[in-house]
């Protein structure tokens, strides 16, 4: 019995934990460019605003983009043009059937 009275001696000599305490103080990594509100640096958008963050949207698109596009809507030019020419000539020299005889 005396042991246990004891070790409960021993243990409120220790004060209390305050409340908040144990919590992380953040510190912000840099402000939003808008609002100057504080972002963290895994942060893609701002709380406050709500703007992206810098380099979340990416770089402007370049020549390579571009020369997508550009190739895809050629191709499909051509495609179009060739289509329509080939429809064109295999129907001019065919022979009209001639009409029945019977009506």
């Amino acid at each position: 019995m005396a042991l246990l009275l004891k070790d409960r001696d021993a243990t409120s000599g220790v004060a209390p934990e305050p409340p908040g305490a144990s919590e992380r103080i953040v510190v912000a990594d840099y402000a939003c460019a808008t609002c100057a509100a504080a972002m963290l640096a895994g942060q893609d958008w701002c709380l406050e605003c709500g703007n992206a963050a810098p380099g979340r949207l990416g770089a402007r698109p370049g020549w390579r983009a571009a020369f997508t596009v550009i190739a895809v809507t050629m191709l499909l030019v051509v495609s179009v043009v060739v289509a329509s020419y080939a429809a064109l000539t295999s129907d001019a020299e065919r022979q009209a059937a001639a009409p029945s005889a019977g009506n």
